[in-house]
């Protein structure tokens, strides 16, 4: 091996060298440590979006359960505050849109067109859309696209706080039948599916894509294919409860009939003639699903609901709060009524008191065994910024 060859350097200043060389080499080293810890801590951006925690990742069941972080009503004072500056800014908007109508209409004929502009803008919500339309809930393929945009379902995260929030899901003997409207990919049920081995679940949802990302999770997960069967359908449709067709489209490509001979429907019962009639589930999850109707689909929704249980079956219910954190950062111009708000990317987002859901909870035949609401204050670890979270937390019955 050839030895490196020799440095020249001037008499007496090799030992000046060396200390200079020795202190860069440190400096070096020190600088790539520096670089490696902040790679390790998370300061640089990861190489893989994956987080643990999202659909189909293989979390763990949660540890624990919060509910009762701070009083409600410590809310309420920020609460109200919040929305009379929505409801001011709704209105000052549709003021300016108004008035831009008049000027631009000018006078005379225009001047009555001006009028109706005018008229119009008075009843219009945020993108111009009309009271009416603003009452019908975003349009059908909404969710499809969402769902689609997110093909990864990378969004929602597992709500494994479930099994801790309702402890009927972790019944095993006699196995459970549990049932959810609205499942989306799965979040609610995967945790369900995994924690309690001895259930079935069947779920349905407006987006076929989401009952495809559903089942492809559960696979990843090592669940039994015949433990889950899911179906298409709109929960917010009330012609289904008057139809009385009673199939729904398989996730799969086929249609099959949704009802269960062992437990038929009564006639005259609430929802005799929803696609759920006769389903006999135990427990059926509506999380977070009802905020994304609009109010005039809610008892629609709920009545699915209840022909879908068994008598003495339970509706498990958690959904937005009123004065829910994320309702207090909505701009006026997303506002469309008393507590129900337009997503950017099209959904609607309702929050609900205690009355609104016992009311309308009972109005459709269930009884009342817990209604409350779930306080949490989450707090971002980076930053340290809290936000105060108001859930609805529901439990009702189906009577025997």
């Amino acid at each position: 091996m050839a030895a490196a060859p020799a440095v020249a350097t001037q008499p007496g200043g090799s030992r000046r060298q060396a200390m200079r060389c020795g202190a860069a080499r440190q400096l070096v080293c020190a600088g790539v440590l520096q670089h490696l810890q902040r790679y390790t801590r998370g300061t640089r951006p990861r190489l893989s979006s994956r987080c643990p925690g999202y659909v189909g990742e293989g979390t763990r069941p949660a540890g624990e359960y919060h509910c009762r972080d701070f009083e409600w009503q410590e809310q309420v004072g920020a609460g109200q505050a919040a929305v009379q500056r929505q409801q001011l800014e709704l209105q000052l908007q549709q003021q300016q849109r108004a008035a831009a109508g008049l000027e631009a209409a000018g006078t005379g004929k225009r001047g009555g067109e001006a009028a109706a502009v005018q008229s119009a803008s008075a009843e219009q919500g945020p993108r111009g859309a009309t009271a009416s339309e603003s009452g019908s809930g975003c349009s059908d393929d909404s969710w499809e696209r969402f769902h689609a945009q997110h093909s990864q379902a990378r969004f929602f995260k597992e709500k494994r706080y479930l099994m801790l929030e309702f402890p009927a899901l972790a019944v095993a003997h006699p196995p459970q039948h549990i049932a959810e409207i609205g499942c989306g990919c799965g979040s609610a049920l995967l945790p369900v599916l995994k924690a309690n081995p001895s259930c079935r679940v069947t779920g349905c949802d407006i987006s076929a894509t989401a009952l495809r990302l559903f089942h492809l999770a559960a696979q990843q997960a090592g669940v039994q294919p015949h433990r889950i069967r899911t179906f298409t359908l709109d929960a917010a449709d009330s012609s289904a409860d008057s139809s009385g067709d009673s199939t729904a489209s398989i996730a799969g490509g086929t249609s099959r009939s949704v009802t269960n001979s062992a437990e038929p429907a009564v006639p005259g019962s609430a929802g005799a003639c929803s696609p759920l009639a006769g389903l006999g589930a135990d427990s059926l999850l509506l999380v977070f699903t009802l905020s994304a109707l609009p109010p005039a689909a809610h008892a629609a929704a709920l009545t699915h609901a209840y022909a879908a249980l068994r008598p003495g079956g339970l509706l498990l219910f958690r959904d937005y709060g009123l004065y829910d954190g994320a309702q207090l950062r909505f701009p006026g111009a997303q506002m469309l009524g008393p507590n129900l708000y337009r997503r950017s990317e099209g959904t609607l987002a309702y929050f609900f008191s205690t009355e609104a859901l016992r009311a309308a909870a009972t109005a459709v035949g269930f009884q009342e065994v817990e209604c409350e609401y779930a306080r949490v204050e989450m707090r971002n670890r980076k930053s340290g910024a809290a936000m105060r979270r108001v859930f609805v937390h529901g439990v009702f019955c189906k009577p025997l």
